[in-house]
């Protein structure tokens, strides 16, 4: 505990359940990131249904199989965690806005 103190933190006793709100991460830069990874996979899905309706002469009868695998999956998903990383590293409002809803700041 001293040297806790010595380095300027102060622990605290959270009870239980009472966590979430006391999360920044979670109250800010989480949502947005699920959120942007959703997009991505959304926006790949669409391109393969389009893609093979596309070979299909748009017959809207044919049934579009899209491979989802994890061996197909895996490698396109690191590429939008590192895009939606890259674009995220760019929001720091948001990082801010998470420790401000925690009421975790500083007060100068």
């Amino acid at each position: 505990m001293q040297l806790l103190k010595a380095n300027g933190i102060t622990p605290l006793f959270v009870p239980a359940a009472c966590t979430d709100p006391l999360q920044p991460l979670d109250l800010s830069v989480n949502y947005e990131y699920k959120q942007q990874l959703k997009q991505c996979f959304h926006d790949w899905y669409c391109k393969q249904v389009v893609s093979h309706l596309e070979k299909k002469d748009g017959d809207p009868s044919s049934c579009a199989n899209v491979d989802l695998r994890t061996s197909t999956l895996k490698p396109i998903h690191a590429e939008w965690l590192i895009s939606t990383h890259d674009k995220m590293s760019e929001r720091r409002d948001l990082i801010q806005a998470g420790f401000r809803k925690a009421g975790l700041t500083f007060s100068a």
